[in-house]
């Protein structure tokens, strides 16, 4: 037999460890060049907001009320007469549903005979105005269910069945009585669980340390002097001064730091008391903004109102959308005649005529 190769062992070599840092000296960050980042990313979406709510501005106060008074005085008729649809549809979809109901919950044997009871309700309706409506029967405590005897327990699941069923639970056979009693007990004991109070050893301790204000009322009193009306406060600050009342309710002193870095930008663009998180935490806050505006712009731009003050073609503004009110106007009496002929077939059916049986008398 040949003998065995030995394997070449290779050794481990252990990395130094780096030399400890013996020196405590101060590194100065240069931060102008995040600063100057920052400042024109802010610039630039200070900017598309002024653009969004100016947009949004011009909507609201030009193009929606101008759009209201143009259809209100050129389609009033074709308008009424949808909304008037539009009414007998929700009419005659709610007697449908109604007739629904008996059907389902059994207390009538076909449509026909539930259409016939639903009109008999709507016509004769039983709670007068003056008489309260009557309270349903309270609920027993089921809390202390698990503890009653087999026999008073058999009780209390043959009254709630009777309720929810329409039907004494005796009527029903003994194996689904059995499984119907077993699941009611079980699904009462783990409410009865959840629903036991909590041992006091697991409840939490509230925090009884309060939170420090000083920070928060500094900030306030910077704000404030800058911001307040008697101190010649700039006309365009009345809604910072609502911001800042707001999170000083709230004692959100986050967004108070935020609300003093958007005033130092707005007074000294350089803003070197400002840190960087500030900057950053501005500038999420404004994309926010950013947003929300533009979502609200998105829904009127879907809406027929957009751009209506910068229209320049009236007649064919009004030729299209007068095509969309006969085709609105179409498609509602469309579902109203659908309605219309459902109804029609739960009602007695057509008496045949007559045959005459009289025998004509000869000539």
């Amino acid at each position: 037999m040949k003998p065995r190769k030995k394997k070449a062992s290779f050794t481990r070599h252990q990395k130094t460890p780096p030399p400890p840092v013996t020196s405590r000296e101060l590194v100065v960050l240069d931060q102008s060049l995040p600063r100057q980042t920052l400042l024109a990313k802010y610039t630039s979406q200070l900017a598309a907001l002024h653009t969004a709510n100016a947009h949004w501005q011009r909507f609201l106060n030009e193009d929606r009320p101008h759009f209201q008074t143009w259809r209100s005085q050129n389609f009033a008729p074709i308008l009424t007469k949808i909304a008037t649809l539009k009414t007998q549809i929700l009419e005659q979809e709610d007697l449908v549903r109604q007739v629904d109901d008996e059907v389902h919950f059994g207390r009538a044997r076909n449509y026909r005979v539930a259409y016939a009871n639903v009109l008999q309700r709507l016509a004769h309706p039983d709670a007068t105005p003056d008489s309260p409506p009557e309270e349903p029967p309270p609920l027993p405590d089921l809390t202390e269910f698990p503890h009653l005897p087999e026999s008073e327990q058999k009780r209390l699941f043959e009254s709630m069945a009777a309720q929810s069923l329409g039907a004494h639970p005796k009527n029903l056979p003994k194996h689904l009585y059995d499984k119907l009693f077993a699941n009611f007990k079980r699904s009462l004991r783990k409410d009865a669980q959840k629903k036991s109070p909590p041992s006091p050893a697991t409840n939490p301790t509230p925090d009884s340390s309060p939170p420090t204000t000083s920070r928060l009322k500094e900030i306030y009193r910077i704000l404030v002097r800058k911001l307040h009306p008697d101190t010649g406060a700039k006309p365009e600050t009345p809604s910072l001064w609502h911001e800042v009342q707001d999170a000083y309710t709230s004692q959100d002193l986050p967004r108070l730091e935020i609300l003093l870095t958007k005033w130092n930008l707005q007074t000294n663009p350089i803003c070197e008391l400002s840190t960087l998180a500030e900057l950053k935490a501005l500038l999420r806050d404004l994309r926010r903004s950013f947003n929300l505006v533009q979502s609200d712009l998105r829904e009127a731009q879907r809406s027929p109102a957009w751009n209506f003050s910068q229209c320049s073609d009236l007649p064919a503004l009004t030729k299209k959308f007068r095509a969309q009110l006969d085709r609105s106007l179409l498609d509602h009496e469309d579902q109203l005649s659908e309605v219309l002929i459902l109804i029609s077939c739960w009602g007695p059916p057509p008496k045949s005529p007559k045959k005459n049986t009289r025998k004509s008398a000869p000539r």
